[in-house]
């Protein structure tokens, strides 16, 4: 039953995929290379220096919280976090599943359950994005309406809702390793999740990859608000934002942990019920 709460305890993997994006990040000119080296640009989430604090919230509108929230939902829209769990998330705990001496035994008496389970996860983890990712986006956007005016406000979300906004968006998730949280997350299913494992999942090198194949005008976009003061407080809003990830995937998975974890044992238990009761019905007459 071990494995069971294992992989059912993950409920908590939405905290990484959904906010993978939530650490906003800053485009800013590396060092000067050596001649002739070309000039590049790098994407890169950077925490806020400790002498250059945020300034105080400011008073926002409802007006501009809704446009906090869909920025918010731009960086971490549904159907990226889905595809984040039926695509590497999965892949890693079939990876994992395939390890463990429980599941091995199982599926050498129960041809199929180890399926059988992952797509009961994948069902229970599906319900969760539906029904509690409007949360984040909400805090997140009010993290956003603190920080920026409305005409910021506007700016950035007319940069994410454009070419280069969503090539980044596009370039940041597929570039993003879910898989060795999964990992992880298999082996210490009860471990809170932290904001430096969110910065895990996305370092350095990611943002500067999903740059690199930008187109040059798409690059001076990004460049041209990464200079202007709406860069800087991007550049010190990041940490609050990966922190207010990491605090709503722990909530997460306190408070649901115990239901995934019943309906994933209970998929189990049906499928090992049909199992046997196909082996105990009489075979055709001859």
């Amino acid at each position: 039953m071990k494995s069971f709460i294992k992989i059912g305890a993950w409920g908590f993997v939405l905290g990484l995929a959904s906010s993978a994006n939530a650490q906003t990040v800053r485009v800013v000119p590396p060092a000067p290379p050596a001649p002739p080296a070309p000039p590049s640009y790098q994407v890169m989430p950077v925490p806020a220096p400790a002498a250059v604090p945020l300034a105080p919230p400011r008073h926002f509108t409802a007006a501009e919280h809704d446009v906090g929230v869909d920025i918010a939902r731009m960086l971490n829209t549904r159907e990226d976090t889905a595809r984040a769990v039926d695509g590497q998330f999965l892949t890693a705990m079939r990876a994992e599943m395939a390890k463990d001496d429980a599941y091995v035994q199982l599926e050498a008496r129960y041809p199929g359950i180890s399926e059988a389970v992952l797509a009961a996860t994948a069902r229970e983890l599906h319900r969760l994005i539906d029904t509690r990712l409007p949360s984040l986006w909400d805090r997140l956007g009010t993290a956003y309406a603190e920080t920026f005016d409305a005409a910021e406000l506007a700016r950035l979300k007319g940069l994410y809702s454009g070419p280069a906004g969503q090539a980044l968006i596009k370039g940041l998730y597929e570039r993003t390793d879910f898989g060795k949280m999964a990992a992880k997350g298999y082996e210490h299913p009860d471990a809170a999740i932290s904001a430096d494992d969110i910065r895990e999942v996305l370092g350095p090198g990611a943002g500067a990859a999903a740059v690199a194949g930008l187109p040059p005008e798409m690059r001076r976009e990004l460049m041209d608000i990464s200079v202007s003061p709406i860069g800087l407080k991007l550049h010190r809003l990041g940490p609050r934002l990966t922190q207010i990830a990491a605090d709503w995937g722990n909530e997460l998975q306190k408070q649901e942990q115990q239901q995934v974890r019943d309906v994933v044992l209970q998929a189990a238990i049906d499928y090992m019920a049909k199992a046997d009761a196909a082996r105990r019905a009489p075979g055709p007459r001859k």
